[in-house]
């Protein structure tokens, strides 16, 4: 046997050479040892816990072995030679081992490495872009803007910068694309999945309209359903709002000059609906709540609305009892509201008055969308959302709250609802593409650089934030929702451009390794993301209210009989 060749030898060579037998046996012995240790971690349980490769170890026990036979033959011609060549063999074994060793506790270390991070991915926010389907030709469109009209058309028309003198964003590896392409769409799911954007929320339009009801920019959605692209998780966010022709200037077939004093509708909400009606709303609903991707919390297939309307809510009621009778366990509601983010965003100190009064007077309160403790067990949410609006109170980037930042910690505040708030991070917004450049509004624009930094560290404290500063609890209710994907009339696009590349996709996948990576160890938080120990632990509705109590304002609004009657005064009239 092998094992009995190594003793065969020391009983033939030790009365001829009894000098360098000694080193002979200290190799052998030396090897020996090499494969006890080597065969012991590799059967050792914990070796392959620890991420350690049995193949590793298996080589190195064939090496070492081969040399032990080489030994064997070369002692029976007595060949000095040759047993220089196995010794020397037996040194370059040696030397295979000590690489093999670091190469298998590099393994080990990238192992634990990769599985930290796996696990940290596993408490991390899903993070969604908000998606426009409207790049296609829509009949609705057609008859507002003109035939096969969309955003396209009106990027193409605008000027090359805006009025502050900063380039208007094209798109450029995916085109002037067509959504209706399923090629176009493969693109747009192969650029999420390679910079970890975990889904898409989509834009749902579906009027209670006389005229035009049901779904409209609707049919890349419907081809998806068909061809399976994009293959990302999604969820619905309907719009129960009304089209006004302000979003782009002139409709076609007006005759009277308009602005937003005197808009016209071009497509309407009716709200007196019956349950047939509904019943037609969630029946197209279903085929995509049904579907593998379609993002679900408990059960409850996610729909938000872009903003809130208690007149939707009858709607929204009918649709979750048409959910559970098609056997979910109902809907999961998310009511969008123009607010700041809780905990993560403290106004500057020297906000000027009319910022104040624009926060006092707009912003929507848990209140106003019926979601606050008054409301607690009867509000038909289930989570609310700080919709990435471009907000000009909202100007600071967002930090990480110093109580966050201690190794442990817990909310220093009863967390009112059973989900926590969905944060919402705008990456730039310039709507000149859909207005005359002198009257746009213009929000977080500047340099590339600046506009990314910006992003950057917003986007790095809302998923911080919701990945270590709440209480445990499952993952399917934290959502990060970035505004937008490819809304290119408005700027606000994460798609390759002529101005920031690929860098918004880029920070998303870098940001989201980078918490991974640190887990919720406060002490590696840059320095720009930590919120001063002075800052106030208020969310944005005590935030607000501390203005209301601080200036003493009082907001009353005005009926519209009021404005008239004013605005007569105003003529001269009565």
């Amino acid at each position: 046997s092998e094992w009995s060749g190594v003793f065969q030898i020391d009983v033939m060579t030790q009365k001829s050479t009894p000098a360098w037998l000694w080193f002979v046996l200290s190799i052998i012995v030396f090897q020996i040892g090499i494969i006890v240790v080597f065969e012991l971690h590799h059967r050792s349980p914990q070796s392959h816990r620890n991420g350690g490769s049995g193949l590793d170890f298996l080589v190195l026990s064939d090496c070492n072995r081969s040399i032990f036979q080489d030994i064997g033959s070369s002692k029976a011609s007595k060949n000095t030679k040759a047993f220089a060549n196995v010794l020397r063999a037996g040194s370059l074994c040696h030397g295979k081992a000590q690489k093999q060793a670091e190469r298998v506790n590099e393994l080990k270390k990238q192992s634990l490495q990769n599985a930290a991070s796996k696990f940290q991915e596993t408490s991390l926010p899903r993070v969604l872009a908000i998606f426009f389907p409207q790049y296609h030709k829509d009949p609705l469109n057609d008859k507002n803007w003109g035939d096969n009209f969309t955003d396209w058309v009106s990027l193409k028309n605008s000027a090359e910068k805006n009025r502050l003198g900063y380039p208007i964003p094209r798109p450029t590896e995916l085109g002037y694309y067509d959504l209706n392409s399923k090629k176009t769409r493969i693109q747009q799911e192969k650029l999420a999945e390679d910079h970890n954007v975990d889904g898409f929320i989509y834009h749902h339009y579906w009027f209670y309209d006389k005229t035009h009801p049901g779904p409209n920019l609707a049919q890349p959605l419907l081809n998806m359903l068909e061809d399976g692209h994009p293959n990302v998780p999604f969820f619905f966010n309907w719009c129960p709002v009304r089209w006004i022709n302000v979003w782009m200037g002139k409709a076609i077939f007006q005759t009277i000059p308009t602005n937003r004093n005197r808009a016209i509708i071009l497509q309407d909400q009716y709200w007196n609906v019956t349950d047939e009606q509904i019943k037609d709303h969630y029946d197209w609903l279903s085929q995509f709540f049904h579907h593998h991707n379609y993002i679900r919390v408990n059960n409850q297939p996610v729909f938000l609305t872009y903003t809130f309307d208690e007149r939707a809510i009858p709607i929204l009621s009918k649709l979750r009892q048409l959910a559970i009778e098609d056997g979910f366990s109902g809907l999961h509601l998310i009511a969008g509201r123009s607010a700041m983010p809780d905990h993560i965003y403290v106004p500057p100190n020297n906000m000027t008055t009319v910022l104040q009064q624009q926060l006092m007077r707009t912003m929507q309160t848990l209140e106003t969308i019926q979601m606050d403790e008054t409301h607690a067990n009867s509000s038909i949410f289930n989570q609310s959302m700080f919709y990435p609006f471009p907000l000009e109170y909202v100007s600071k980037s967002y930090t990480v709250p110093k109580w966050c930042l201690d190794k442990a910690h817990s909310p220093p505040f009863a967390e009112r609802h059973q989900h926590p708030e969905v944060v919402g991070v705008i990456t730039t917004f310039d709507n000149s593409p859909r207005r005359p450049n002198n009257e746009a509004s213009i929000y977080n624009q500047g340099p590339a650089d600046l506009v990314l930094q910006k992003f950057r560290r917003n986007l790095f404290a809302s998923v911080y934030y919701q990945t270590c500063c709440l209480e445990q609890r499952a993952s399917d209710d934290r959502f990060v929702a970035i505004n937008a994907w490819n809304e290119w009339g408005e700027s606000m696009a994460m798609e390759p451009s002529d101005v920031y590349g690929t860098r918004f996709l880029e920070a998303i996948r870098e940001v989201k390794a980078q918490v991974a990576k640190m887990g919720c160890d406060g002490s590696q938080v840059p320095s720009e993301s930590q919120g001063g120990a002075s800052d106030p632990i208020l969310t944005a509705d005590e935030i607000r209210a501390k203005f209301i109590k601080e200036t003493g304002w009082v907001y009353s609004p005005e009926t519209k009989k009021e404005k008239k009657r004013k605005k007569k005064v105003r003529k001269g009239g009565e």
